[in-house]
């Protein structure tokens, strides 16, 4: 690997230092985190040595010189492997990090590679961000179609609190013109409507968290970087949901304030 890798990966030094040109002509090698933690729990692992040639009779020691962050090798999923990274070598990947656009970044790697060796071809071209949308599309393909089958679902729910509600109000006319009649305000009808719905929907709700603590562990495997129990999801989409049950509601009440005392006592 070339001296320009780690700042062109955005690999972070943890300890010690980066390759230089010096480390091209004797054995030092840099390994991440996840290997330092396993093979040298107490954190002493700058300056240990490292046998490469373990199959060969003479062995090649290589001594450790820094110690780098994780990289997710094969895809965002799978945790982070023993990495240790070697100067010098040859590799037929280049990683070019830039600035400015990609295509015009691409044409300029290319010119430049070819004025090297106008005969070495250059496939494969892609960019960081293409990808990482490839290594999460499985999830991202599942998680779109959780996406949709919860969007109706929650659309199903919002049409039976209005069903329900408006049920519930046609039930209740003549309680509701007694209340007018003896001289309740409009305000406190609504409250009373809004706030039945407001306790049907907490215990919803609440029936609801207690299932989606169960899934939860199913839920997670679709997610990158997202807890099995992340507090603000639950209190989101707890939230989203009251407020889709008073919103739903809200005819129904708007119904119930304008009912006609005189019509409401000669409803049966």
């Amino acid at each position: 690997m070339s001296l320009g890798y780690f700042s062109s990966l955005a690999i972070q030094l943890r300890a010690g230092r980066y390759f230089s040109e010096a480390d091209w002509k004797v054995l030092n090698i840099v390994i991440n985190e996840n290997m330092a933690r396993r093979y040298w729990p107490q954190g002493d692992a700058l300056g240990k040595r490292v046998n490469f040639c373990s199959l060969d009779p003479k062995p090649c020691w290589f001594s450790i010189i820094g110690i780098v962050g994780n990289v997710h090798q094969f895809g965002l999923e799978a945790e982070p492997t023993f990495d240790a990274y070697f100067a010098g070598g040859w590799t037929p990947f280049l990683v070019v990090r830039g600035a400015a656009d990609p295509a015009t970044v691409t044409a300029a790697v290319i010119d430049a590679v070819h004025k090297v060796d106008s005969n070495l071809p250059i496939i494969h071209v892609r960019t960081m961000d293409n990808l990482i949308s490839d290594s999460v599309s499985p999830r991202r393909f599942s998680s779109v179609l959780v996406a949709i089958f919860a969007g109706l679902a929650l659309v199903l729910a919002a049409a039976g609190i209005y069903g329900v509600m408006s049920y519930t109000v046609s039930r209740r006319t003549q309680e509701i013109g007694v209340r007018i009649a003896l001289g309740a305000q409009m305000s406190s009808v609504r409250r009373m409507i809004l706030g039945q719905t407001l306790k049907l929907g907490l215990m919803g709700v609440g029936l609801g968290l207690a299932g989606a603590f169960v899934v939860a562990r199913f839920l997670t495997s679709m997610l990158f970087g997202v807890g099995m129990y992340d507090p603000a999801t639950f209190l989101g989409v707890a939230a989203l949901l009251i407020a889709v049950a008073l919103a739903a509601s809200y005819i129904p009440a708007r119904r119930a304030m304008r009912v006609d005392p005189i019509v409401a006592l000669r409803y049966e």
